[in-house]
């Protein structure tokens, strides 16, 4: 058990199939097929179901005690504003009382959206990047207007630090893991945060690999699950996006600038925070396990977590990021203006 906030986080215990049905049919004052197929979901948990009328609908129930009310509304302003502005995404079902969020009586909290499919995005040429390119800076125009005050910040002292200290104030470490971990956490957040404290935030997808791109062949891409969206630097819904680390690719890169160009400016100074946030992101991972641990779920699709060559692990790859870091750092300078 964990001596920190983490060990109150709650799990899907009570979330039978046959409690799912239930509280989509209370909340809809209808009946639904008895049907609920489990899809993949590390965090949450998501069915396929079926009105009586056939019509499939995904739902999500999002996981007790991860957002409140007002955070998974300000996802949903969101992708409702996106789709407003005629961006392609997935937008919930409004139940009765006219909101897009409903909650069960657990307490869990559930949305329902409509099914719709497409095939993940294959980027093989300069064209499809230009192209993905493109609707990111579409999305960062919308996200540029409002401030999301109920999500995360992604700045290390905001964000990154309280997860390091909850981890450290868990019994998660053996003491050679702790004292390790403890130190390359604060030297990379110590080396990183000022780069940070200059650049604007906006609503950004916050999760944008290529699995939350779908290419819908009649009707062009499609970017789903906001989930994890974040009040970050545009750069985040660009670098998740590349093959390898940003000194290594950056013609992709550069290639995903060409399309953003045409809608919204880039910062070339956020470059510098690309290897930062993929530091920042191994740290939020090993919270989210933490968060989670006490989930069967979880416990069978990481079966080695927290184990003393787990923990050895991930202290390696923070020291090698860290290095990353600082030879990114030095590639990058030596371009001097990089983006013409």
């Amino acid at each position: 058990m964990f001596k920190s906030n983490i060990t109150k986080i709650s799990n899907f215990s009570t979330l039978t199939l046959d409690c799912a049905i239930e509280s989509v049919e209370q909340s809809y004052n209808q009946a639904m097929q008895n049907f609920a197929h489990s899809l993949p979901s590390y965090i949450n948990r998501v069915y396929e179901m079926r009105t009586l009328d056939n019509q499939s609908l995904i739902i999500k129930f999002y996981r007790p005690q991860r957002w409140n009310y007002d955070a998974i509304a300000d996802e949903h302003e969101f992708v409702f504003d996106c789709a407003e502005n005629e961006i392609p995404v997935i937008t919930p079902l409004l139940f009765p009382n006219g909101d897009s969020i409903a909650e069960n009586k657990d307490g869990i909290f559930f949305a329902v959206y409509p099914k719709k499919q497409g095939r993940e995005l294959e980027l093989n040429n300069c064209e499809d990047w230009q192209r993905l390119g493109q609707i990111i800076g579409r999305l960062h125009i919308v996200g540029d207007g409002y401030n999301a005050e109920h999500r995360l910040q992604l700045h290390p002292q905001a964000m990154t630090v309280k997860f390091v200290d909850e981890l450290l104030s868990s019994n998660l470490l053996d003491k050679t893991n702790y004292s390790k971990f403890a130190e390359i956490s604060r030297k990379i957040i110590t080396y990183i945060s000022d780069r940070f404290d200059d650049v604007e935030y906006l609503r950004t997808h916050g999760d944008c690999h290529r699995a939350n791109v779908l290419n819908r062949l009649d009707e062009g891409l499609m970017i789903i699950d906001f989930d994890d969206m974040l009040m970050a630097p545009a750069v985040q819904d660009l670098w998740l996006l590349l093959p390898d680390h940003i000194h290594k690719c950056r013609n992709y890169f550069y290639d995903l600038l060409d399309g953003y160009w045409q809608f919204r400016d880039f910062n070339e100074q956020e470059l510098f925070l690309i290897e930062p946030l993929r530091a920042m992101r191994m740290i939020y991972f090993l919270h989210w396990c933490a968060f989670q641990s006490n989930d069967a779920r979880f416990q069978a699709n990481f079966p080695d977590w927290g184990t003393e060559q787990y923990w050895r692990q991930e202290v390696n790859d923070l020291e090698h990021q860290f290095h990353v870091i600082k030879e990114a750092d030095k590639a990058l300078s030596k371009l001097g203006n990089i983006i013409l």
